[in-house]
């Protein structure tokens, strides 16, 4: 997967898990991954990988500053 794109995909993470501004489309997306279930989960997988990954890696890291400063979105 291109690092370019991944890289876009937690940047729209972060803001979403802040409440800060993502695009439009990218809030409701990521609002939808955390609150589908096990059938929807699997088919936003399909047709979002990047940002399903994304999210995965965001909710099993330990510490959420550490796993945005690890991508560099903050410092």
């Amino acid at each position: 997967m291109p690092a370019q794109k991944i890289e876009e995909a937690v940047s729209e993470l972060y803001h979403w898990a802040r409440g800060n501004e993502p695009t439009n489309f990218t809030a409701l997306l990521y609002t939808l991954i955390a609150k589908a279930d096990s059938g929807n989960y699997a088919s936003l997988k399909l047709a979002f990988p990047l940002e399903v990954q994304a999210y995965e890696s965001w909710r099993m890291s330990m510490d959420e500053n550490e796993f945005f400063r690890e991508w560099g979105i903050i410092r």
